[in-house]
């Protein structure tokens, strides 16, 4: 992997590790949705304007590369008072065929880019929501190994529900109620 790539993976990886386990799932989903939302717009957009300017432009590059050498036998046909041959003919309208093909689906191609660059925010969260499905499912495949690494979406639940029971949990506790009559303890 080239090495900045490598060090925003990590970056990105430890981003959310100081929160606890319950709440880090939902905002690295909220991170990827907003993330590809982001690099819809200002990524495949201007790539979709790219497409859009370089197609006509391929398209007479290639006409150009194509007709020249029909160009120049037709005028050398010309020249010795011959007529032109009917494959010369077609050979003609065959790169005008090619050519004429490369603008429209260059131009079919950059509309369908910039259409991707309007993806809607549920589209992108049912994405997200894919991806993790997959990834979970090919961990749980492999959970006969030894060393294989728990499912997140797993840990996330697990840690959740524990997060959800615990009594004593600071975020479910009523600290003014709990400083004023203190909790009996249970004696054994």
């Amino acid at each position: 992997m080239i090495e900045p790539f490598k060090d925003l993976w990590e970056v990105w990886q430890d981003a959310f590790s100081w929160f606890v386990y319950p709440i880090r799932m939902p905002l690295l989903i909220i991170a990827w949705v907003v993330l590809i939302r982001l690099t819809a717009r200002w990524v495949v957009s201007p790539l979709g304007e790219i497409v859009a300017w370089t197609s006509p432009k391929l398209a007479w590059l290639i006409g150009t590369v194509l007709l020249a050498p029909e160009y120049a036998y037709t005028m050398r046909l010309i020249d010795q008072g011959s007529g032109i041959p009917l494959a010369l003919r077609l050979y003609g309208e065959w790169v005008e065929n090619v050519t004429d093909w490369t603008t429209a689906s260059g131009r079919a191609l950059a509309r369908r880019i910039k259409g991707f660059a309007a993806v809607s925010t549920m589209a992108a969260f049912a994405l997200v929501l894919l991806w993790a499905a997959i990834y979970n499912v090919n961990v749980l495949g492999r959970s006969d190994e030894l060393d294989s690494p728990k499912a997140p979406v797993t840990i996330w639940w697990e840690s959740f529900q524990v997060w959800v029971d615990d009594p004593q949990h600071p975020l479910w506790r009523d600290t003014p109620a709990a400083l004023r009559s203190p909790q009996p303890t249970p004696h054994p």
